[in-house]
C-alpha cells in the first residue's frame, strides 16, 4: 500500500486509494472531512482564486450510507445517534 502524507487545514492525513480502507475507517474521514469545513468554512478565497469544499450535503449522505453499511455488518438495525441538520 502507497501512502501519501496530505495536509488538510493543518493537519496531516494519510491518502491511499479509496479501496483500501474500511468502512469505519471511511466513515472517520468523512467526519473528519466535515468538521474541518466546520471550522473553516466551506469556501475561501487565496490570492485571487476561490476554493470550495466538498458538498455538505453530499458528505451527509456518504456519512449516512457509511454508517447504514457499518450497522447492517454487525447486524444492529438502530442508529442510536442522529444528527439532525438545522
Amino acid at each position: 500500500m502507497i501512502v501519501t502524507p496530505r495536509y488538510f487545514g493543518g493537519m496531516a492525513t494519510k491518502v491511499t486509494t479509496a479501496n483500501t480502507y474500511t468502512d469505519a475507517e471511511l466513515l472517520a474521514l468523512y467526519r473528519e472531512g466535515v468538521a474541518q469545513i466546520a471550522a473553516t468554512g466551506q469556501s475561501y478565497q487565496i490570492a485571487g482564486r476561490t476554493y470550495t469544499a466538498a458538498s455538505l450535503p453530499a458528505l451527509r449522505d456518504t456519512i449516512d450510507w457509511l454508517e447504514s453499511r457499518i450497522s447492517s455488518e454487525q447486524g444492529m438495525a438502530t442508529n442510536y445517534v442522529k444528527l439532525v441538520r438545522s
